[in-house]
């Protein structure tokens, strides 16, 4: 056998194991199906080793999975809402914690846990929403697959987060402005009091005024260079509130003057104008 023949098994057999890993972040799980392995910490035990399995024969057919502690006194068991399969996520079903070793815990589940644990998932009033459901990011399991693009994606985000403010300098911006509106509309209202306030965050720009159609015109930053590059006080936003798609915020270096332009469309609908009032 030749050594790229041998790599290429070595590697296939790591990417099939790897499609049969997968995490619970609540509980800071991690198990491999085709390993019989795994790890869980549930009310402060850690539960760890070889991952036994039973298939249920009749209704509702789950399958429940189990874990000993390391002294053997407890067991951990649960199953999932859905079968697991190599590569998809998934949720937990039920999870108990028995006072049982590893073998009578999993012949106990095919029999009917009833009241016979010491900690139950559905029963922990910390985890249960309003409505009495246990919350999404408690009972997720994720595949290793799915995990790794996660945080590949979360790799580029943070990124895209760092030039964004190192670019766009956002630090030096951040802050509440009374302003004073200069053109809106095409028009000029210079010579009128048309005041307002502006708010730049590390998430966004919102203009507050009453001489607005909804009288407030917001936005999130636009992370991604779309339009333009990113420059030092120019920053271009998703419009949430107020009218138009998207707009671009530019101020001054010495912030006492800027404009906002509103696009619709990707084709422009109008510029306001600001000069920044000394309190």
């Amino acid at each position: 056998m030749t050594k790229a023949t041998l790599s290429l098994l070595f590697s296939f057999i790591l990417s099939s194991l790897t499609a049969q890993t997968f995490h619970n972040e609540y509980y800071n799980a991690t198990f491999n199906i085709a390993e019989g392995t795994g790890s869980f910490k549930v009310n402060g035990i850690l539960f760890h080793g070889e991952l036994l399995s039973k298939e249920m024969k009749s209704y509702p057919y789950s399958t429940w999975y189990c874990l000993s502690s390391q002294d053997g006194s407890n067991s951990l068991l649960f199953s999932t809402q859905l079968k697991l399969r190599d590569g998809s996520d998934n949720k937990l079903k039920e999870l108990y914690v028995v006072e049982l070793p590893q073998n009578k815990a999993l012949k106990s589940a095919s029999k009917g846990i009833g009241n016979n644990y010491s900690y139950s998932m559905t029963s922990d009033s910390s985890l249960l929403t309003d409505y009495n459901t246990i919350r999404d990011n408690i009972v997720k399991i994720e595949s290793e697959e799915n995990r790794l693009k996660r945080i590949e994606r979360d790799r580029l985000q943070q990124e895209k987060q760092r030039l964004f403010v190192e670019q766009t300098n956002l630090s030096k911006y951040i802050g509440t402005y009374n302003v004073k509106i200069g053109y809106y509309g095409g028009s000029n209202f210079s010579s009128l009091d048309f005041n307002a306030k502006l708010y730049v965050t590390e998430e966004g720009i919102s203009l507050i005024g009453d001489f607005l159609t909804q009288g407030k015109l917001s936005g999130t930053y636009k992370k991604d260079k779309a339009l333009l590059d990113f420059e030092d006080g120019t920053f271009e936003c998703y419009i949430s509130v107020g009218f138009g798609d998207e707009m671009i915020v530019t101020m001054n270096e010495t912030r006492t003057a800027g404009s906002i332009s509103r696009l619709s469309g990707n084709r422009p609908y109008d510029t306001i104008t600001f000069n920044v009032l000394v309190n």
